[in-house]
């Protein structure tokens, strides 16, 4: 809980200032690659940056998870294995 009284979900082993602005440059767990906004995954797509609705995704694979009881896509590991392969750390 912050000092001003509101709860904050942190870290993804991979988070960072918004102001930062730029690629990922912390190497980021295998079994996190679900948290992640699928488009740092595209390696077509150049100078993506982070912002909220990036949180927003990941926020929302949270709550999937606590209302489903299991991860998205934990059914298709090959779905994750292509996505952290792709994930580009800058």
């Amino acid at each position: 809980m912050h000092q001003d009284g509101k709860f904050i979900i942190i870290d993804f082993s991979s988070s960072m200032s918004l102001e930062n602005q730029s690629k990922p440059t912390l190497k980021i767990a295998e079994e996190n690659v679900a948290y992640v906004d699928p488009k740092f995954f595209n390696p077509t797509l150049k100078d993506i940056k982070y912002d909220k609705s990036s949180d927003i995704y990941s926020l929302g694979v949270i709550f999937w998870e606590i209302s489903s009881g299991r991860p998205p896509f934990s059914d298709q590991p090959e779905l994750k294995d292509k996505r952290f392969k792709n994930f580009s750390y800058s």
